[in-house]
């Protein structure tokens, strides 16, 4: 994913589960724009064709059929692709008339997903403008459709590890999650200009901050052996951080006394395991951040932070 916003930050990778990957038919919509950004067509994933998904699920498969005059001139058609996955999408739309932006501004809510589930997963947006159907291979027929390539689907969440296998030995975390001032989220990438980028391995926009007087919090999804795994909505960091908040638990039991509903702030650190002045870290969509905790018994919890991206879903497309 190259030409991410966080590439300055990255350390290289990381593949994603199968989980992570999912698109559920069901909950995803895939709309055509023609060139002039107006709605030419939409369709549920239930109704794409010739559906073929990878073991891994990293890549999808799929035709969708379009009755337009607009398209009888193939050689001239230029359309713009979106799509909405794992989104309850319900919004009156009207072909000519709905535009990018709106559907942008509709997909505004988010439901937390619950791990592991085939019946939820992250929400995702993926987009490619500007495609010229007279240069794609096929006729446009059904034993021949148009190839209109890949479009890579960015997952609008961001990952949070909290790793904890450098504790001493018996330590552990309890009450672990993550806040953040801001109240609204978005699927497709925030841009107050209504710019998106023409392809989504480079996302360009800002992330959106929007603090409330009020926390959203949210819970751990999984605790594992040695990390504390999160998924928040992508999120800027405003003047009032969000942060991660835990507790220590000693060997025997007992809560470190010192050490109850720490807060960790979201943000780079030095070589002693200290926040580093003005380095707040944005949560980007498809980015994964790990925290490494270190404690001292006898002094203070001291971190590392590395940032990496994060493998993306494909969809393939025939029309």
């Amino acid at each position: 994913m190259e030409g991410s916003r966080a590439a300055d930050l990255c350390n290289g990778d990381e593949t994603a589960s199968a989980w992570e990957n999912h698109i559920i038919l069901g909950k995803s919509t895939v709309f055509v724009f023609k060139h002039d950004g107006t709605l030419l067509k939409s369709a549920t994933g239930n109704d794409l064709e010739d559906v073929i998904v990878s073991n891994d699920k990293s890549t999808l498969t799929a035709t969708i059929k379009i009755d337009d005059p607009y398209l009888l001139n193939l050689k001239q058609a230029v359309v713009d692709i979106a799509i909405v996955a794992n989104v309850d999408f319900t919004e009156q739309l009207t072909p000519g008339t709905t535009t990018i932006d709106d559907i942008a501004d509709m997909i505004t809510q988010f439901t937390v997903p619950t791990v592991n589930d085939d019946n939820s997963g992250i929400p995702m947006w993926g987009y490619r403008g500007t495609v010229y159907l007279g240069y794609l291979a096929g006729d446009g027929s059904k034993a021949s459709p148009l190839q209109c390539g890949t479009i890579n689907m960015l997952r609008a969440w961001a990952k949070i590890n909290v790793l904890t296998g450098s504790l001493p030995t018996g330590y552990r975390v309890t009450t672990t999650t993550f806040n953040t001032p801001n109240e609204s989220f978005y699927t497709a990438p925030y841009d107050v200009l209504k710019i998106y980028a023409r392809n989504t391995e480079n996302i360009t926009a800002p992330c959106p901050t929007n603090p409330s007087e009020s926390l959203t919090t949210f819970n751990s999804a999984t605790t594992s052996e040695g990390v504390v795994t999160f998924y928040a909505p992508e999120t800027g960091n405003s003047d009032d951080d969000h942060y991660i908040q835990l507790s220590l638990q000693a060997p025997d039991g007992t809560a470190v006394e010192d050490k109850q509903n720490i807060r960790i702030p979201v943000c780079l650190y030095d070589e002693a395991g200290k926040p580093k002045p003005n380095s707040k870290l944005d949560l980007i969509r498809n980015h994964i951040y790990s925290f490494e905790l270190q404690y001292d018994a006898n002094a203070e919890i001291t971190l590392k932070v590395r940032v990496k991206k994060w493998g993306y879903h494909k969809i393939v497309f025939d029309m």
